[in-house]
């Protein structure tokens, strides 16, 4: 124990080590220890990243701040707490705060939730190690957009500036806009596709009355087969004008609606 202690008076006085006091920085407020990040399922590379620039955000908002990786330049952390002779990671954190002379501590988790998801979980605390200032939390749907989210979250957790809301106006937008293109297309489809399919029914039926006036004869037959040809020429003249022009833009609008939608539903966080 009074190795350790002795080791944090030298960190005490000399102050954190260069690495996190040369950024120029607002008037200190308070020494702030930021506590090793635990890890789930997450590489241990992107942790000690994401911790470090928790430490500079803290430097860079006034904060005084010290490292578990400066601490291991003196000592392995792991053997931090044996020396320590502290029982309970929340007793550690306080010996080892105020060894340094640290007021707050920050500490968390990084965990992998599931294979496109990530989450921040950051902790600000008092120099006893149990009391809790603020809490902050944040996910990603990868561990680099994580590690990038972190200079924000810590600027939450400090007070400095909240997050901002998630923006999802352009997912939802690009929803709306294809839910309407994929309306109006249906639309077209329809009024466009019956000129087509009325040309074919009165084909069939002008086929049906020649069928039938070649058998019989009948001056009502063929009173009706040129009652259904003249449709057809009508309805097919149509389709050839108009409505496979606007059956296509129809068709169109559909599938390029139903893209944006997919891709809205996918953008929302």
């Amino acid at each position: 124990m009074n190795t350790l202690l002795a080791l944090l008076a030298v960190l005490a006085t000399q102050g954190p080590p260069t690495a996190t006091t040369t950024a120029a920085t607002p008037e200190l407020r308070e020494r702030l220890l930021v506590y090793g990040l635990k890890a789930d399922s997450v590489d241990d590379r992107i942790v000690k990243s994401i911790e470090r620039a928790v430490v500079s955000t803290a430097v860079e908002n006034g904060y005084e701040t010290i490292s578990t990786q400066d601490i291991a330049a003196f000592l392995e952390l792991a053997a931090t707490q044996q020396v320590a002779g502290c029982e309970g990671e929340a007793s550690c954190m306080a010996e080892i705060a105020d060894g340094l002379g640290a007021n707050l501590v920050i500490t968390g988790t990084v965990v992998r939730l599931d294979e496109r998801r990530y989450e921040l979980s950051l902790v600000l605390l008092e120099q006893n190690g149990t009391t809790v200032r603020s809490r902050a939390l944040v996910d990603a749907e990868s561990a680099n957009a994580l590690r990038d989210l972190a200079p924000e979250t810590t600027r939450q957790l400090l007070g400095a500036i909240p997050l901002p809301p998630i923006d999802n106006t352009g997912a939802v937008m690009l929803m709306a806009t294809g839910g309407t293109a994929v309306g109006l297309g249906a639309v077209g489809l329809v009024f466009g596709g019956l000129e087509y399919i009325n040309a074919r029914l009165n084909a069939d039926y002008a086929l049906e009355y020649a069928t039938r006036y070649d058998e019989k004869h009948n001056a009502d037959d063929l009173q009706k087969l040129k009652e259904t040809n003249a449709l057809y020429v009508q309805r097919q003249t149509a389709w050839n004008q108009w409505g496979w022009p606007v059956a296509a833009v129809g068709t169109g609008l559909v599938v390029a609606g139903a893209v944006a939608v997919v891709v809205g539903i996918v953008a929302l966080e």
